[in-house]
């Protein structure tokens, strides 16, 4: 997908976006590419506001969304610079004149001046509020101005000074569309971060630890305490792999023994410390008087001791201004690093296997939060394969499951012709949908609404620790009944949030929090009147819309969830961040309501579904088997050499075993049956250790 195709696909979803929520092309081309900037984890958990106001001198103030990253403490504010024409140019005075508003909207907020013109009801007011409440507890604002047009070479090159906010800095970022376009390109679909090593980035010593066969080479140096929370506090949480950034979200990133020997013992912090594993796509390489420097790194991921360098920021920022002589404390703490390189194309696959590994002999439980899960390569297997009932044209449809960014667009794009539109036709830009939304849904589904108004991120999060343990207990849930369901809830997801749009009762804000808390009341509800009944998604997955009996009823608890999020009495003033709370979801549940008669017709008996649910279990069971047999044979033959010999220093085979791996070596086939028994055995043996 080249970059005039990659801008077309973000103004049809603009468009589609405007069609569907029923709102302007403005507004939805800036949720689009806020979306976007999401999946990307540019930003994280984003309060979509839209705000728009005027400032000093008549100046026009807008921003579309700030968000909070729960690791580095960072609040992102962005701004959308959007255009309806194909191929526009990003100038420098709008860049200027957007970044200026979003500044001093900042500014303005913090002091409360902002607020005394504006409508308590308005999106502007509530930012303007939260941004005061925030900024005693921010430490930088990281300004991201996004545009579906294209900047041009000079102006992409332009750096902005950062700005004091009080105690805290702003920093300016520019992601047009070319900068966009190349991030969703990359395999690893992240903007590469480069590390310059060293003072004046001379390097630092290293030692060759080896290479592999397939060229996985191995580094180990130290790093001080005082440059590794430099580079934390120049790229944040960015320079975390996805998994340890999650397992540092729900579970903090301070460490009091770390910041006990940063302050009392800092000599011995490489005695102390078990050091960082990490990652890199490339290096840069010296000699230098007969011995090795490492002088950069490029895509640099800590895998192991996202912790250990996140208290190292922690204690420089908070000894700045309290006692800026303990600073020197972390010069003389070094860090031992080990550096693993891996090629650009094989790191998503490669990389997330490293931190599981890295991590496996303490106490951090990763789940698997990247595209490459086996629950996301399910879900796209099943989007393929399931068809949806037709219903107004002649042919059926699928729901195409977006695991990476742009794979739909990629997809069309290797087509050409007639085919193109046969391609939109079986594949319906309206029945698109992603990860994020997986997680909003089951989220919602599970009577969890003020984990989906955490924000995008940490939904998600939320969500893959709870995927990953049901996973792992029972993966034949996860089958075509389910997927089906899956598409079922998504559908009464949509329907419900244009439903709540058109609502006679619904003016403006705190969208998605209605949506969310509205759904996971009507069906908590649903299940306390019904007993041993569960709402149709069948009816709903055979019709591939809502019936009007469901809508009526799930108005109601979504102008209920409006009132009580809105409410007067409300204990926290901020609606977005009461949203957030677990007392805002317990004291709406167990808030009585009443329902339309007809709330008994939407509902099906569970014994009804058993059946179904039963036998496409069964299939995926045995299709789980059939795709462990063909797997076999994709892995590198020497794979079952390298087996037999690390079986033969580790454990005892039986002798069925030694066969079945004898005629695998030596004949690079086995039966399925015999293919059950060394798919056993791998596992087995990746559980001692051994890497496939």
């Amino acid at each position: 997908m080249d970059l005039p195709q990659f801008q077309a696909g973000l103004l049809n979803d603009g468009r589609t976006r405007a069609e569907a929520d029923l709102t302007t092309f403005e507004e939805a081309i800036g949720l689009v590419l806020c979306d976007l900037l999401e999946e990307l984890e540019i930003v994280h958990d984003l309060q979509i506001f839209h705000a728009r106001t005027r400032g000093v001198r008549n100046r026009q103030l807008a921003v579309e969304a700030v968000g909070e990253d729960p690791v580095d403490g960072t609040t992102s504010i962005v701004v959308a610079l959007n255009t309806p024409e194909l191929g526009a140019s990003l100038l420098k005075s709008e860049i200027d004149r957007a970044v200026g508003g979003a500044e001093q909207f900042v500014r303005l907020a913090i002091a409360g001046d902002l607020q005394t013109h504006l409508e308590e009801s308005s999106p502007a007011y509530e930012l303007a509020e939260y941004l005061r409440d925030r900024s005693q507890d921010t430490d930088r604002y990281r300004v991201e101005l996004v545009s579906n047009a294209s900047a041009t070479a000079s102006v992409r090159k332009l750096s902005f000074e950062p700005a004091t906010i009080g105690s805290a800095t702003m920093t300016f970022r520019v992601w047009d569309a070319a900068r966009l376009h190349s991030t969703v390109s990359s395999s690893s679909q992240r903007e590469p971060i480069e590390i310059v090593l060293g003072d004046e980035g001379e390097g630092v010593p290293c030692v060759h630890g080896g290479t592999t066969e397939d060229g996985i080479k191995t580094y180990l140096f130290t790093i001080s305490g005082s440059h590794l929370a430099s580079i934390y506090d120049d790229f944040g949480s960015r320079v975390l792999e996805s998994n340890v950034r999650g397992f540092l979200s729900a579970r903090g990133n301070v460490n009091k023994g770390i910041q006990w020997t940063l302050n009392n013992d800092p000599d011995m912090f490489l005695a102390f410390n078990n050091g960082l594993t990490t990652t890199a796509t490339d290096v840069t390489l010296e000699q230098h008087s007969g011995a090795l420097r490492l002088k950069s790194l490029k895509d640099w991921q800590i895998v192991n001791g996202g912790q250990t360098t996140a208290s190292m920021w922690y204690f420089a920022n908070q000894n700045k201004k309290r006692n800026p002589d303990k600073l020197t404390n972390l010069d003389a703490a070094s860090v031992q690093v080990k550096l693993v390189v891996v090629d650009d194309e094989r790191a998503s696959e490669i990389v997330p296997d490293i931190a599981r590994y890295a991590n496996s002999q303490n106490k951090v439980n990763l789940s698997d939060f990247s595209s490459n899960s086996p629950f996301q390569k399910l879900l796209d297997r099943q989007s393929r394969n399931v068809l949806a009932p037709s219903q107004e044209v002649q042919y059926d449809t699928r729901w195409f499951y977006e695991r990476t960014r742009g794979a739909y667009e990629n997809a069309r794009a290797r087509t050409s012709g007639a085919r193109v539109r046969e391609f939109e036709a079986h594949n319906p830009k309206s029945q698109k949908f992603d990860k994020l939304e997986v997680a909003k849904i089951e989220n919602i589904w599970r009577f969890a609404p003020q984990i989906v108004s955490k924000g995008a991120q940490s939904s998600f999060l939320h969500f893959s620790e709870l995927i990953a343990k049901e996973w792992n207990r029972d993966e034949s849930q996860f089958n075509d009944a389910y997927y089906r369901d899956l598409i079922a809830r998504l559908i009464l997801f949509r329907s419900t949030r244009s439903h709540v749009q058109e609502a006679p009762w619904y003016t403006t804000g705190y969208l998605a929090n209605i949506v969310a808390y509205g759904m996971s009341k009507f069906l908590y509800d649903l299940q306390d009147m019904f007993e041993e009944h569960l709402i149709d998604l069948g009816a709903i997955w055979r019709e591939q819309s809502c019936d009007a009996r469901v809508m009526e009823n799930i108005d109601v608890a979504c102008e209920a969830a409006r009132e009580h999020l809105t409410r007067a009495d409300r204990p926290q003033e901020n609606v977005t961040q009461w949203a957030k709370q677990d007392l805002c979801w317990t004291s709406f549940r167990d808030t009585p309501l009443e329902y339309f008669e007809t709330a008994e017709d939407v509902v099906v008996s569970e014994s009804e579904r058993a059946v179904e649910i039963a036998e496409a279990k069964q299939e995926r069971v045995e299709e789980s088997k059939l795709l462990g047999y063909f797997e076999l044979f994709k892995l590198d033959p020497k794979t079952w050499s390298a087996l037999r010999e690390f079986t033969g220093q580790s454990f005892a085979l039986s002798e069925k075993e030694t066969g079945v791996l004898r005629a695998m070596v030596t004949k690079n086939y086995v039966t399925e049956s015999q293919g059950k028994v060394l798919s056993s055995l791998l596992k087995k043996a990746e559980k001692e250790g051994f890497r496939a």
